[in-house]
C-alpha cells in the first residue's frame, strides 16, 4: 500500500469518526455540535493542504525519473 493511500485513509478513517461522535454530540447539545462541525471542516482543509504538500516533492522526484529516462 503506498504511503499516500494509507495517510487518505487515515486521514478518512479519522474524520468519519470524528464525524460519528460529533453526531452524537448533536443529541446532547446544539452549540457544541456546531462547533465541533466547525473544527472538523478545519481539520479537512488543514488534512487537504498537508496531502498536497507531500504530493508535490513526490511528483517532482516522479518527473525527475522520467527526465533520467529519457535523457
Amino acid at each position: 500500500m503506498k504511503l499516500l493511500t494509507k495517510f487518505i485513509l487515515f486521514v478518512l478513517i479519522i474524520h468519519l469518526v470524528t464525524l460519528v461522535l460529533s453526531f452524537i454530540i448533536f443529541r446532547e447539545n446544539k452549540i457544541f455540535f456546531i462547533a465541533s462541525e466547525i473544527l472538523i471542516l478545519i481539520s479537512i482543509i488543514i488534512s487537504w493542504r498537508l496531502y498536497k504538500e507531500l504530493l508535490q516533492p513526490l511528483q517532482t522526484l516522479m518527473h525527475g525519473l522520467e527526465a533520467i529516462k529519457e535523457r
